[in-house]
């Protein structure tokens, strides 16, 4: 009998998604994952205007992985997030609504 639980899938967007689709939901436990196209770890400027609700975790490459930008859910809620394209330099803001899963 297999006793470990899934974790369960994160909402994964393009930087081009998320201001089209704002606000973005996620249950509490569900991360939302940026999906960019080219070098993720230098996507490393992203806030959140209450961080009690949720953070900002920036792409990385670890050595082994490379890690997509994206945003922890933390508490139920809703705020305003913004994240930089460092490419354009251009910011994309958006707002997260955190929902019980």
């Amino acid at each position: 009998m297999n006793t470990s639980a899934a974790m369960p899938a994160p909402v994964i967007l393009t930087p081009e998604e998320l201001a089209a689709n704002s606000p973005i939901t996620i249950a509490m436990y569900r991360p939302l994952v940026i999906n960019v196209a080219s070098n993720p770890a230098s996507w490393t400027e992203g806030s959140t205007a209450d961080d009690t609700i949720a953070r900002f975790t920036p792409g990385r490459d670890d050595g082994s992985a490379t890690f997509n930008p994206g945003f922890t859910p933390l508490n139920l809620g809703g705020t305003t997030a913004t994240i930089k394209d460092p490419d354009t330099g251009k910011e994309i803001t958006f707002d997260i609504i955190v929902e019980a899963g």
